[in-house]
């Protein structure tokens, strides 16, 4: 294993987010470990990954299904660009629906 590898402890305290969320999002597919130690099954990440963790906390914020995510992954690259638009589009049409109700 390389020294630029982050446990999942160290991205749990650095993201604010629990050990059982962040196996939960390599279980459905939407937040993979860079390594996984054979020997012990411990899930390591690389400080690349860790910007990922802010489009997971973004579309639970507004209420995107994580199921998407995967649609916005190009040649290996997330498009940020992409989910922002998508997101700014849905959060204009519930913004819209509030009003409508109100």
């Amino acid at each position: 294993m390389q020294a630029e590898y982050l446990s999942i402890g160290k991205v749990s305290k650095l993201k604010n987010i629990s050990i059982k969320a962040l196996r939960y999002y390599d279980e459905i597919g939407v937040f993979i470990p860079a390594y996984i130690n054979p020997d012990t099954n411990y899930r390591y990440y690389t400080k690349e990954q860790l910007p990922m963790l802010d489009a997971v906390n973004l579309c639970l914020k507004l209420g995107i299904p994580l199921k998407t995510l995967p649609t916005y992954i190009n040649n290996g690259a997330f498009d940020f660009a992409a989910l922002l638009s998508d997101t700014q589009k849905l959060a204009e049409e519930k913004i819209q629906g509030i009003r409508l109700a109100l």
